[in-house]
């Protein structure tokens, strides 16, 4: 089924600190088991984040071993569990390691997760400034988004916004299941509900949904790729 359907797309440029300060230190370092401020010679940096679900988000976080005095700081931080949330920690290089930070209480992902926009990209600035690729039903929505995430204390800069047309490729049924399987968390990181648990709310086998959005992923890749060779080509 061919559905077309105008979206709004915005980019926001985001501060995520409360009213422009940020008292409790950041919120993802707080899951970490280690002082950031304290930890002399460790470089801190958030690569990539985005919210999940509720109150729920995740973060990408890259230590970098300045002086060479932090090289069990991968042990350290690995497996680590606490009211604020998990880790997981691996060693990339001598002076470097990547950590999954899983954050139990992220204001900006619970301020999203009840809007009805949808985050399409979330790349850190810094620690302060993220960038926001948002995609909201209408600019209604749009205002009352940025309106709330105002009102919460966070600053927000439009840098552009846009209508959109986007188009469906996929059926009915494909529509069905991808619908479903992003609402039972089928595509957060990690995922929360397994193919098989899937396939019991879907009413369907395992190997027929499997094929039906395994068919579906590959045609919006097609779609997102055509429609980006398309802008390619006028530019």
């Amino acid at each position: 089924m061919f559905v077309r359907q105008n979206m709004y797309h915005l980019i926001l440029e985001i501060d995520r600190r409360v009213n422009g300060i940020r008292p409790d230190g950041h919120p993802c370092h707080k899951v970490l088991p280690i002082d950031v401020e304290e930890e002399k010679g460790l470089r801190v940096e958030i690569t990539q984040c985005a919210p999940l679900v509720d109150s729920m988000g995740y973060s990408l976080i890259r230590l970098t071993d300045l002086d060479r005095t932090h090289s069990d700081i991968a042990d350290r931080v690995n497996q680590h569990k606490s009211e604020y949330g998990e880790a997981a920690a691996v060693k990339i290089s001598k002076a470097q390691s990547m950590v999954m930070v899983l954050n139990n209480n992220c204001d900006l992902a619970k301020i999203v997760s009840e809007s009805e926009c949808f985050l399409l990209s979330a790349i850190p600035q810094d620690d302060n400034i993220i960038d926001w690729r948002i995609l909201a039903p209408n600019k209604v929505v749009m205002n009352k988004f940025i309106s709330r995430m105002r009102a919460e204390g966070y600053g927000v800069k439009k840098i552009s916004s846009c209508d959109v047309e986007l188009e469906s490729v996929l059926t009915d049924k494909q529509e069905e299941y991808v619908y479903l399987a992003y609402q039972a968390g089928y595509y957060d990181v990690p995922r929360r509900i397994s193919l098989e648990d899937l396939a019991k709310l879907a009413d369907c086998s395992k190997s027929t949904l499997s094929v039906s959005l395994r068919d579906a992923e590959r045609r919006l890749v097609i779609s997102h790729a055509m429609n980006n060779l398309d802008n390619m080509k006028q530019s």
